[in-house]
């Protein structure tokens, strides 16, 4: 189970490492004379993944039982899915305008803001290197708390923080909590579900993508006020999935394909 776990949890440092490499490239190649032309090599790099995928050699399905029909089942899924869906929104809402926040308040140049926005993800990748998994092991809930509750603290400190070395500090805590939010998430969720962890993971990462797809819809809205209202928006957002987090035993039907051999 330790190693089903790790191989599931290798998308988060995927994810970590590229949104460090398309920030600082993304802040580089703005100053082209033609960005846009980004796309074509982009598009080129698709076409060419994709004639590799092509030709590699299927490899064997092993076979399983037929599943019957969907039936409905209770599960205590959907109050856990709704308080990752607040936990990813608030981390992600300042995403989208976060460099002209830190422009209009530091006069930060489009590096400079850059580095600010990946140092949450430097430093959990630097946990993750560092920091091993098995010492959350155990009660990780109310760590989870604890650890979320800091956050919302320090997405309001950055969003009025009056000086650019606070705002540096609260970047670099800020990334710690979240990296040991995300992985107290996942270690709760390997304890409940055990053998169906692949099942329930895949819920969380489709829930986490609706998450990043409607984090700047909601940024686009509350940066019209002010730029500082997404961070602001993230830590309520924050808020609400320590408040659901309590719920996340409670049952609710669901429709699920269920083995023959599941009853």
């Amino acid at each position: 189970m330790d190693r089903k776990r790790q191989v599931l949890q290798q998308p988060m440092y995927l994810l970590f490492t590229a949104i460090i490499v398309a920030s600082l490239f993304g802040s580089t190649i703005i100053a082209w004379e033609m960005p846009l032309k980004v796309y074509r090599y982009f598009a080129l790099a698709d076409m060419v993944l994709a004639v590799w995928l092509l030709k590699r050699k299927a490899s064997p399905l092993k076979t399983e039982k037929t599943p019957t029909p969907l039936q409905s089942i209770n599960e205590p899924i959907f109050f856990y899915l709704l308080a990752i869906f607040f936990f990813h929104l608030g981390h992600n809402v300042i995403r989208p305008y976060f460099t002209l926040f830190t422009s209009e308040t530091y006069s930060m140049s489009s590096q400079g803001s850059a580095l600010l926005y990946v140092a949450p993800s430097i430093m959990a990748i630097v946990l993750k290197l560092t920091v091993p998994t098995k010492l959350f092991n155990g009660k990780v809930i109310p760590l989870f708390y604890s650890v979320t509750g800091a956050s919302v603290l320090l997405l309001c400190l950055q969003a009025y923080a009056g000086h650019l070395s606070v705002f540096i500090i609260s970047r670099i805590l800020y990334g710690a909590g979240f990296y040991l939010s995300t992985v107290i998430l996942d270690i709760y969720l390997f304890q409940k579900s055990k053998e169906e962890a692949a099942y329930y993971y895949s819920w969380l990462i489709a829930v986490q993508n609706i998450a990043l797809l409607s984090a700047p819809l909601l940024a686009l809205e509350i940066s019209k006020v002010n730029l500082a209202f997404p961070l602001v928006a993230g830590a309520a957002a924050l808020l609400a999935a320590n408040a659901v987090m309590p719920l996340r035993n409670k049952t609710i039907p669901i429709l699920r394909q269920v083995k023959e051999n599941e009853g």
